[in-house]
């Protein structure tokens, strides 16, 4: 068992699509992980990621902050669900289901699913 403190690591901008949105790698494949990944996400005001899916269930935790979770109608192109919410929360997505997070105010997420990168 290997025991970790977030603060000890590195934050990297996450990069095309995203605005304002930095991610720490907390547990992957370079601590031994070989199905899945923890991830904490630093979303500023007014900050988002893109609109994207993954082939896999994932489940996202709100620190603190406000925020939303924005679901896109993958047939028509426009929002057919957007979901308020207060940190400390929390919310599951289907898999393939495309999505989008804003955050309103100074808000940390740490999510957990498979790596993606």
């Amino acid at each position: 068992m290997k025991v970790f403190n977030h603060r000890d690591v590195k934050a990297e901008d996450v990069g095309e699509g995203a605005f304002r949105v930095r991610v720490k790698w907390l547990i992957d494949e370079k601590v031994g992980a070989e199905n899945f990944a923890m991830r904490l996400f630093e979303v500023e005001p007014g900050g988002y990621t893109p609109y994207h899916k993954h082939p896999w269930e994932h489940e996202v935790f709100v620190l603190e902050g406000d925020g939303v979770v924005v679901g896109v109608d993958g047939e028509k192109g426009s929002d057919s669900q957007t979901s308020s919410l207060r940190g400390p929360a929390f919310y599951r997505l289907r898999v393939l289901r495309h999505f989008s997070a804003r955050s309103i105010a100074i808000s940390a997420i740490s999510r957990y699913g498979r790596p993606d990168r």
